[in-house]
């Protein structure tokens, strides 16, 4: 079955032409962006339902096309790829934001394809992998999407943008780093640690294989070495795994990343499901399959408790961290005689589509609470 989503004006186009040999272009609109006309490559073997699907990031500076070797050979292991021009980049419309709201983009073009062509029962996945800034896109997803995939794969990917601003002395990415970040991490440090995935392995709830090599130019090797460190954290519960390539560059062979890729299907056939009982990192937006808080600002982080007690009632609380953020938004999905109970906050605009509440709160600097007497759906 196509997966529900929280964002009930989604629109989608049929497949269109314009693209390299070996795959279809599909167009479609931005679920939080109205009116943003997005873009993505995917691999020809689409139409088979019994193929994983694998979502994989573009560079820095780079777009869907330029990355539809990566996707070939994703394709000739036996999966879908799905490649998303993220948005300013290639077909897609709209501004790049390094890592933030930009996330959404790719989970649109994977909503789309699930609705489009439906994967058969038990078929693993889907997946999410990209190299060198589609690398750090694939990091950040984790922390945003936490039970959208069944597994990631970072290549040189940046684990803390905060770090890779301070190392890029020639200004080869800071300049855009500053513009589409806000400035530098000592005006907006709130807004780069959203974006950072080290800082944000409280809300990692699938495996996250990063490789990278160390003789990396663009993207140095402490981005892994860094994550290494957290490996045995037991909070993590084993799920972040680094690997250090000796004599590897910047590019990553596919003799390298191939076989891990190949094996996800089989060593993580399924994502999790969002727990009762959950703590996580609003790092400007969040979101669990049937719950969503949107801080409307990458520059604001807040606190996000899910709790359900002996007498089954889903409590949501948001409480906040750091930076400002005027309004919240709570987008739940509730079966059709689910009502709610707000405890905590000021609710300023409360709108109903189809089986998802949104709830606005333009005055939450003392919390946010919110009961479900009836249950939510997963």
């Amino acid at each position: 079955m196509p997966r529900r989503t929280l964002h009930s004006s989604l629109q989608r186009q049929s497949p269109a032409p314009e693209a390299p040999e070996g795959f279809r272009r599909i167009h479609y609109l931005s679920a939080i962006s109205p009116g943003m006309l997005l873009s993505a490559l995917v691999s020809d073997n689409v139409e088979d339902p019994a193929l994983p699907i694998i979502v994989f990031h573009h560079g820095w500076h780079q777009e869907a096309a330029t990355v539809a070797d990566y996707g070939r050979t994703i394709a000739g292991a036996g999966c879908v790829a799905i490649l998303p021009d993220m948005r300013g980049r290639g077909k897609s419309q709209g501004v790049p934001d390094a890592s933030g709201y930009e996330l959404q983009d790719s989970v649109d073009a994977l909503d789309c394809i699930e609705e489009l062509y439906p994967r058969g029962e038990g078929v693993p996945g889907p997946y999410v992998a990209g190299a060198s800034g589609g690398g750090g896109n694939t990091c950040s997803i984790t922390a945003h999407f936490p039970y959208r995939f069944a597994a990631a794969l970072s290549l040189c990917g940046m684990t803390d943008y905060a770090v890779w601003y301070e190392d890029d002395a020639e200004g080869v990415f800071r300049d855009e780093m500053d513009v589409w970040i806000g400035g530098p991490p000592s005006a907006f440090s709130t807004a780069y640690r959203n974006r950072s995935v080290l800082h944000l392995l409280a809300n990692l709830r699938m495996p996250l294989y990063a490789l990278h090599g160390e003789e990396d130019s663009a993207v140095s090797v402490e981005h892994a070495r860094r994550l290494a460190a957290r490996r045995d954290d037991e909070k993590f519960g084993g799920l972040v795994e680094p690997l250090m390539l000796p004599g590897v560059g910047h590019a990553i062979p596919a003799e390298h990343w191939l076989p891990v890729l190949s094996v996800l299907p089989e060593r993580h056939p399924l994502g999790l499901l969002p727990g009762r009982n959950e703590t996580y990192v609003v790092a400007g937006y969040i979101e669990l399959g049937f719950l969503r808080v949107d801080l409307g600002t990458m520059n604001a982080s807040a606190r996000l408790e899910l709790t359900q007690e002996r007498d089954g009632v889903p409590r949501v609380r948001v409480l906040p961290l750091d930076g400002a953020s005027p309004a919240v938004r709570v987008a739940v999905r509730m079966g059709a005689e689910a009502g709610h109970e707000v405890t905590a906050g000021v609710l300023a605009l409360e709108r109903r589509s189809g089986g998802v509440i949104d709830l606005f709160f333009n005055d939450w600097q003392n919390g946010i609470g919110l009961e479900i007497p009836k249950g939510i759906l997963p």
